[in-house]
């Protein structure tokens, strides 16, 4: 049982929004509708497919992914 646990905790859930930040700005690209659809609503930008990517300036980034974590959405951040 021990080895289930171990497991469980290296096993990552699929990411609902990709992160990815440059010295300027973070692309965050949602990967499932539900996370379109909020982020559409709280950056008041219009998604036309749940891969469409929203620019945001690299200052309001840490408080944007905090939001979605505090929503329920998983969230990868990568560097370029």
């Amino acid at each position: 049982m021990r080895r289930a646990r171990r497991h469980e905790k290296r096993h990552m859930k699929t990411p609902d929004v990709i992160a990815t930040g440059s010295k300027d700005v973070t692309l965050f690209e949602a990967q499932t509708n539900a996370a379109a659809s909020w982020l559409s609503s709280r950056c008041q930008a219009r998604i036309e497919n749940p891969h469409d990517q929203i620019r945001v300036d690299r200052r309001d980034e840490t408080r944007l992914i905090h939001d979605l974590e505090a929503a329920g959405f998983a969230v990868i951040r990568q560097r370029l």
